[in-house]
């Protein structure tokens, strides 16, 4: 299991990681990688907060 600080900030670095693939790779399949990261992330923030 992750440390809370890390497992807080997860989501983040995925949308992170997903914005900076998408813009450093060129090619189509990169760019979708960073689609899905980015996605992934919105996600399970909207999963995390909107559970009350």
């Amino acid at each position: 299991m992750f440390p809370k600080k890390i497992y807080a900030l997860l989501p983040f670095i995925y949308i992170a990681s997903g914005i900076y693939t998408f813009i450093q790779l060129g090619n189509d399949l990169g760019q979708a990688a960073g689609v899905v990261l980015i996605a992934a992330g919105l996600i399970v923030v909207y999963m995390r907060y909107s559970a009350t």
